[in-house]
């Protein structure tokens, strides 16, 4: 147990410094030392008091406990062996990197974009409510001075609907991803993985 530690704090160091070795693992290894103790007391009880049913919350938290083990090894895996391939795919920190395409994308592209086309719409619908009056005031004729730009008016109308749900979601996986990088993994994922070992929040983790 204790070289696979060593060896997930060795090799997720390389894409997460501190983060592995200074807080998910001194808080999770020491909720499994805590519970040991605790299986270990109710054990002696069990033994000296000869209560089979502390024998029995004994075998079932022993059991439970191998697999925290078991999820701790395959969650810390995991984690880091994914951030290992995609920041080796990507070239770099991937959370840096999608961060920063993501913020190329909606800020010089989305939103400039969208921008412009609502000042076309504007000036679209100024042009194309002019009209020109023929003939005389009854039986003159009234028509539109540029027609073009109804129809250059309903092109960005159309251009907008479509791009204007692309620009929010980009904002929205933007939050998605600070969410992710500043607040589930420093604090939920080891916060789910000490809940599982204790059995009063076993539910919650």
């Amino acid at each position: 147990m204790g070289t696979y530690l060593l060896a997930a704090n060795a090799y997720c160091s390389i894409n997460a410094p501190g983060y592995v070795a200074d807080f998910v693992l001194p808080m999770v290894v020491t909720a499994l030392m805590l519970m040991v103790v605790l299986i270990s007391l109710f054990y002696m009880a069990a033994q000296f008091l000869r209560k089979p049913e502390y024998e029995s919350f004994v075998s079932i938290e022993l059991h439970q406990l191998l697999v925290s083990v078991l999820i701790l090894i395959f969650v810390l895996g995991s984690a880091c062996a994914a951030s290992t391939w995609a920041d080796t795919f990507a070239g770099g920190d991937t959370f840096e990197i999608g961060r920063d395409y993501l913020n190329f994308i909606s800020g010089s592209v989305a939103l400039p974009t969208v921008i412009n086309l609502q000042i076309l719409t504007l000036w679209s619908q100024f042009w194309g409510s002019w009209t020109m009056r023929w003939g005389a005031s009854v039986w003159g004729v009234i028509l539109p001075g540029f027609p073009s730009f109804i129809v250059i008016e309903r092109v960005a109308d159309f251009l907008l609907l479509l791009i204007s749900p692309f620009t929010a979601s980009l904002l929205v996986q933007m939050a998605i991803l600070e969410v992710i990088r500043g607040v589930v993994l420093p604090f939920v994922l080891p916060a789910g993985l000490v809940l599982r070992i204790f059995p009063p929040t076993r539910d919650a983790g």
